[in-house]
This record gives C-alpha cells, structure tokens and sequence, in this order.
C-alpha cells in the first residue's frame, strides 16, 4: 500500500504536561511550554484515537511538536518518545512523583539544533517503531500517552493549549481499512 491510497488524519493532542526531577511535587500545568531537559525535565503527550476506525490498519504514524528554542550542552541531543501505557495522568495533578512509567524501549526521537537563539523548528518523530505503537494502542484502550526526554539538551514546545492551533503538536496517521 503506498501512502497515498490511505486516508490521512491529523490528530491534536488531548493533554500535555511536564515533569521535573529536581522538584518532584511541583505541578507545571499553568507554565506557558513544555520543555524536555536532559534527565530532570519530562514532557508528556496524551492522544485520543477515537476518530480512527477501530479496524484501521496503520501504514504511517509520525508525531510531531513544535521547538520555539533549546540549547546543546552536549552528548545525546536526541528527543526520545516512549510509550506510556497508564493514560490516566492529567496535566492538572501529575508530578515527578506521581508520573506514569513508560516502556524502556523508545518509539523513535528526533533531533534539533538549538545554540541558544530562539527560532521555531519542527521536532518529526516518523521512526517506523511509532506505527506499531500507535496501532497497539489503538486496538487496545484507544488512548496514546508518550513522554519525551533528552540525555544531552534542552528543548522547549508549544503545548497542546496553544492560542495558535498552527503550533500545538500533532499525530499525523495514514490508514486503510
């Protein structure tokens, strides 16, 4: 099947949220973006997939956030996806305490230059271990929840919320029925 014989949809997320280490009880629901940060700063992405058929056969899955800047200090600069199998965190009450955990292997990541200068930049998660993923979960509970982090820098997104619908980040699917 190729890409353009299915039919494309692009999903918003539901909720966002962060997370950080270095204050495991603070919530970060009113701050303005969301920000992976070497292994202290979390950001987390729940997905509805009710609006794909539930016999749906995925051929593309590609999750995309939008960077408005960031900054290298080095090593693996990678923004890693993981699966969060508990879907039931809110952006109002999860903490470092309280966040789900994720499944070890990562879904994908992608990879943006920052040296500090503000400028806005796509982060495109289009690994083929997303498609699978994404499909598991909608046969399963029909809800994917994914975290981001970083070992080596620091990146900050629009979130789900944003004024701008241009910017939130989006899944991107191509299905066949």
């Amino acid at each position: 099947v190729r890409y353009a014989d299915g039919v494309r949809v692009t999903l918003m997320p539901v909720a966002d949220a962060m997370t950080s280490s270095n204050a495991p009880d603070e919530n970060y629901a009113a701050e303005a973006q969301v920000q992976v940060n070497r292994s202290y700063l979390r950001t987390f992405v729940k997905f509805d997939l009710s609006a794909l058929p539930a016999d749906a056969q995925l051929h593309l899955a590609r999750f995309k956030m939008l960077a408005s800047g960031g900054f290298a200090y080095g090593g693996d600069g990678n923004v890693y996806s993981h699966l969060v199998t508990d879907d039931t965190w809110s952006p109002e009450t999860i903490t470092a305490s309280n966040e789900p955990s994720v499944v070890n292997a990562h879904c994908g990541f992608w990879w943006l230059w920052y040296d500090g200068t503000p400028r806005d930049a796509w982060g495109v998660n289009a690994s083929p271990l997303l498609r699978p993923v994404v499909q598991g979960e909608l046969t399963g509970d029909g809800t994917l929840s994914l975290r981001l982090h970083s070992p080596g820098y620091r990146t900050q997104y629009y979130r789900a919320g944003h004024a701008d619908e241009t910017k939130r980040p989006v899944l991107e699917v191509v299905y066949t029925r």
